[in-house]
């Protein structure tokens, strides 16, 4: 692959991380301000937040091939419009709490269950489009890099590092700086030009890509002149399917559960889930890099062990919190 697009493909996901974690720390304030800050309401964004992830990755990944080639049109430009689409999340998103707010105030008080089960409806109807349009930049770009590279191995692998790049310190800047020095909207409209500036490097990739057609038909990304070797799966589909379940589900309670334990020592909620969630995307970040460092030398470490090291580690945590 040219080292220019590769170089554009990594800013575009480290901007298309940073904008979408912006937003979910931003709205999840938000919707602190506008339906109370309790831990049900947190507890419901973040649940919109990777339902619509989950809903867009699988839409994106099973039909935009058939879309792009129904209508000749290169898979590429759905991301950009994708892009486009989620920054009107910064504008829409915020007004769309303030109508809610107020439709929702004679519904009793905030801990009551009419409240509360009407606020989470609100939540997901306010959240779950844009959340979902954040699930389909991959499966789109992925598609677009398959056309042109046929024999793509480690895109995925490359992308999603630059995605957690631009998450965590989306994560960070946000709660340690920006909406400290611009506000909420302010906030969001760094975010929303993020998402701008992506479709605009896209759209500069794919004009790259035509230029340059007689590129090598390998990507070969994060390494060059090599690709990684997939390992063979020992498992079923469908029980890695189950273990990955479990792990999403297990892991997005534990965020949860962390944020309530470390609240009285952060001071807030806000800090404590803000900065529990950049030491989650570090931590992803870096179980990545030495997985592939591992995948490098033929070592990889088996399913058992890291599930065995993840039931253990598990509960440090809670050691360090009692001490």
């Amino acid at each position: 692959m040219n080292k220019n697009i590769k170089i554009l493909l990594f800013l575009i996901f480290v901007l298309s991380g940073l904008s979408g974690l912006v937003y979910q720390s931003v709205w999840i304030r938000l919707a602190f301000g506008s339906f109370g800050c309790i831990t049900p309401v947190m507890s419901v964004a973040i649940s919109v937040f990777m339902l619509g992830i989950a809903i867009g990755s699988w839409f994106g990944g099973k039909y935009i091939d058939k879309l792009s080639d129904k209508l000749k049109i290169s898979p590429i430009y759905f991301y950009i419009l994708t892009e486009i689409f989620i920054a009107t999340g910064a504008l829409i998103v915020p007004n769309s709490f303030i109508i809610s707010q107020h439709i929702l105030l004679d519904t009793g008080a905030t801990n009551s269950f009419t409240y509360l089960l009407l606020s989470a409806i609100v939540l997901t109807v306010c959240l779950l489009p844009w959340c979902i349009a954040m699930g389909t930049t991959f499966p789109f770009m992925m598609s677009f890099l398959k056309k042109i590279y046929k024999e793509n191995t480690t895109g995925f692998s490359f992308l999603y590092t630059a995605n957690v790049i631009g998450g965590m310190l989306g994560v960070l800047a946000t709660t340690i700086i920006w909406i400290e020095v611009y506000g909420f909207k302010g906030t969001l409209s760094i975010a929303c030009c993020g998402n701008i500036f992506a479709a605009l490097l896209a759209f500069i990739v794919y004009k790259l890509n035509r230029i340059e057609n007689n590129i090598v038909n390998d990507i070969k990304t994060g390494q060059d002149n090599k690709v990684d070797s997939i390992p063979k799966q020992l498992l079923s589909e469908k029980f890695i399917f189950i273990i990955s379940f479990i792990t999403g589900f297990t892991t997005l309670s534990l965020e949860i559960v962390w944020t309530r334990a470390y609240s009285p020592v952060l001071g807030t909620m806000v800090y404590s889930f803000s900065f529990l969630l950049a030491g989650y995307l570090f931590a992803t970040w870096l179980g990545s890099f030495l997985y592939r460092k591992d995948l490098e030398r033929n070592r990889v470490k088996s399913p058992v062990t890291i599930v065995a090291l993840t039931s253990l580690f598990v509960f440090l945590p809670i050691k360090q919190r009692m001490i």
